[in-house]
């Protein structure tokens, strides 16, 4: 079949079976990887990364260390998407916005969310000011404004109005996908819990990402007891100050039966969701 052809023709052809190889690659993990993953990263504060089974990222907060972040998103990347399709901040406490600022300034980022309380912390102005520089559009919400990313739901709970304490101005979402549910609420505490008790919202999930990093304010048992998850994910870098998650807290989650992974003992922790719902959990240090 090859008889006859010269290096030059040899080398073209080389060149395009491996641009089709490449494709075909591509074309595998684009559609044939089906599954959902919840990431939560080992860092001081809160970074959870979400792929999507369509290969796209979406990255809730980043932690307060901007080397930490940028080495696990690097771990992260493939050949083929580079790119963060969304940027949550759940609120403007340093260890959740300082690390997604820094992401902002190296990663092209396609839209950001914020909650609709302002501040006037540097870090914040900083960080819009770089959104707007690299024209990317912030969008701030609230409780009735709902998302559908990627083909991944976001119902957003909260916040619902202005709130004087940064915790209690976190966004809430319930992040349904693969016929389970997700529950992420950034700081809140009891307050917004209760809150959240008395609304008309089911609050049962599978998953359950603890609020404000094991800390005892938040996590009162009657929260607990509506979501009800499988699993819980805690996040609780090994270096912070203020050695979360507490005892109290973490006893509480155990107690009621919920299998409870913390970041500081288990590295990153990842959740797989299957097309058919089933949920495989791992972790690396």
């Amino acid at each position: 079949m090859y008889k006859n052809i010269s290096k030059k023709e040899w080398l073209m052809i080389f060149a395009l079976e491996t641009l089709f190889l490449c494709f075909f690659i591509y074309l595998g993990v684009y559609f044939l990887n089906s599954n959902f993953v919840f990431k939560a990263f080992h860092v001081v504060g809160d970074a959870i990364l979400i792929k999507t089974p369509q290969n796209h990222h979406i990255l809730i907060d980043g932690g307060i260390k901007n080397d930490v972040i940028l080495e696990k998103l690097n771990k992260e990347k493939t050949y083929f998407n580079q790119e963060v399709d969304a940027l949550v901040v759940t609120h403007t406490d340093y260890d959740h916005i300082n690390g997604a600022y820094s992401v902002l300034k190296h990663f092209p980022v396609k839209q950001i969310f914020l909650p609709i309380n302002q501040s006037n912390k540097q870090v914040y102005i900083d960080f819009l000011s770089e959104a707007q520089k690299k024209n990317v559009p912030v969008y701030y919400l609230n409780n009735t404004q709902d998302l559908k990313l990627k083909n991944i739901y976001f119902e957003t709970l909260n916040p619902n109005k202005i709130e004087k304490k940064d915790n209690n101005s976190s966004i809430v979402f319930k992040i349904k996908t693969q016929n389970k549910t997700i529950f992420t609420g950034g700081d809140i505490e009891k307050s917004i819990e209760k809150e959240l008790l008395m609304s008309d919202v089911s609050l049962k999930s599978d998953l359950l990402k603890i609020s404000h990093h094991g800390s005892k304010t938040s996590s009162i048992e009657d929260f607990l007891l509506a979501t009800l998850p499988t699993y819980s994910i805690t996040s609780a870098g090994a270096e912070n100050p203020y050695k979360h998650p507490y005892k109290e807290v973490v006893d509480r989650i155990n107690n009621i039966g919920i299998q409870n992974k913390i970041t500081k003992e288990k590295g990153d922790i990842s959740f797989i969701i299957n097309p058919k719902g089933d949920i495989l959990f791992t972790s690396q240090k």
